[in-house]
């Protein structure tokens, strides 16, 4: 296995998807679920974004082709036509993240016996989320935090949301959230680095990555990450086809090249209007439909050229068939591209996902007034500052009176999938795309206006302060 099927350059084991062994806090991990069900179709679905190998350029403006009858060829390369029955092709990735990344969360609540647990029982868990030492803080992304302004609402009601999946979002808040939207290249490094001196389990022993570098594990687990635990490949990241049973570390000048190359893809693609919008690929030809934001910043950046010399392998070449054009992009140096030790947008989500953003909800700001005598020249002046802060709250308090649930300026196309014929082949010819439709059981006040924005802090400035 790995990176040959030699004993002295091979692996006897590998591991490429694992199941966790601790409650998630993103839905990156996710990309371990098994999604695919042809061989044509990836293994990483979820947070990572690659168009579908066998999509022609002209094909990368939708999710789905349905391609021509199937055929084979006779001994000649003649074309034989009706043998074989089409096999159309979707782009995984993009249904699931579209589905996943802004209807989803996970809190990470999780109590027992396990060694994971928090907590003995639900119970003692919103106790403790409830408390006002925060160090107490029962979750496992210490930046998720509860609303402490019930508002009309009794504290008994909100603790009992926290014991219904549907409810508990509603009354959390993600402290310090990292907008996506960003073009500081300062901050995308601050983010991308942040993993730095993060513990890694080896084989069970948990120790620190090596020195300068920032680990992006795709898994929980690096098992068999010592020496002679897959085979008899060396201990370090270095080594010829660890590649297979490592993680990609990165250094500081990797970290900046890489930030420097995200900021890039943000202007070229946004603003983000959701994170799904962040994650996926644009659906247009060109590069913008080859692959989402992160991605294709990784791929720029040629952080990974350095990996590839250590996986020792050639780029693949197209099959001469015409059903799978384009099965391996041009830029693809290796077959073993996507192994655990090649940095992915995937990992890069299940690492640093749980605090990214499409939008920013608090809001710091300034106004000035003066007021002039006869002569026009200003007599006073004053400069004040507030921060104020979006909730879940609607301007008028409105709730879904199907259930009590609150309900959202927008609702979900349940039925995005649903194909429009086209009427000559009748075959699936495009996907209706729009995510969202106006929900209809608002109230006038809150179409016009929305979510409530409630003052945080006040205060006067003076100049000096400006």
């Amino acid at each position: 296995w790995g990176d040959g099927v030699g004993a002295g350059d091979g692996q006897t084991n590998i591991v490429l998807f694992e199941s966790p062994t601790a409650p998630l806090v993103s839905i990156g991990p996710l990309q371990h679920v098994e999604c695919s069900v042809l061989e044509m179709e990836p293994s990483y679905v979820v947070g990572n974004s690659y168009a579908p190998i066998g999509f022609k350029d002209s094909e990368l403006e939708g999710v789905f082709v349905w391609p021509e009858s199937g055929y084979m060829r006779d001994g000649v390369g003649e074309r034989v036509s009706s043998i074989h029955s089409p096999q159309p092709r979707g782009d995984l990735s993009f249904a699931a993240n579209l589905n996943l990344f802004d209807r989803y969360f996970f809190s990470g609540v999780n109590f027992g016996v396990a060694d994971s647990a928090q907590r003995d029982d639900m119970d003692a868990f919103v106790e403790d989320a409830f408390s006002d030492d925060a160090s107490k803080n029962p979750f496992p992304n210490r930046r998720v935090t509860l609303i402490r302004d019930f508002g009309d609402r009794k504290e008994a009601d909100v603790k009992e949301d926290f014991y219904d999946p549907e409810k508990i979002a509603r009354n959390l808040l993600l402290n310090g959230a990292f907008n996506v939207n960003s073009t500081s290249v300062e901050a995308w490094k601050a983010v991308l680095a942040g993993l730095r001196g993060k513990l890694l389990d080896f084989d069970g022993d948990f120790g620190k990555a090596a020195s300068g570098e920032t680990p992006f594990a795709r898994f929980m687990a690096l098992i068999g990450s010592r020496a002679g635990g897959f085979g008899s490949v060396g201990d370090s990241a270095g080594d010829e086809g660890s590649g297979w049973r490592w993680y990609c570390g990165l250094s500081d000048d990797e970290i900046g090249e890489l930030a420097e190359a995200v900021v890039e893809q943000v202007r070229s693609r946004g603003p983000f209007m959701s994170m799904a919008d962040f994650v996926n690929r644009r659906l247009s030809s060109g590069d913008h439909g080859k692959a989402g934001t992160l991605q294709a910043a990784i791929d720029a950046s040629e952080i990974n050229a350095s990996r590839e010399g250590r996986l020792n392998d050639d780029a693949p070449s197209n099959p001469d068939d015409k059903r799978y054009p384009n099965l391996f992009p041009t830029d693809w140096k290796t077959s073993k591209r996507g192994v655990p030790g090649y940095l992915a947008q995937g990992d890069v989500l299940a690492n640093v996902g749980a605090g990214l953003s499409a939008r920013s909800d608090t809001f710091t700001i300034r106004a000035y007034g003066d007021i002039s005598g006869l002569t026009g020249t200003p007599e006073a002046r004053a400069w004040c500052e507030a921060v104020v802060q979006r909730v879940p709250e609607f301007f008028d308090p409105q709730e879904d009176e199907e259930g009590g649930e609150m309900i959202d300026v927008v609702e979900f196309r349940e039925n995005y999938r649903d194909r429009q014929d086209d009427e000559v082949s009748g075959r699936p010819e495009k996907y209706v795309l729009e995510k969202f439709s106006r929900n209809g059981k608002l109230s006038s006040v809150n179409k016009l206006f929305g979510r409530r924005y409630k003052i945080i802090s006040f205060r006067w400035l003076s100049q000096d302060e400006l």
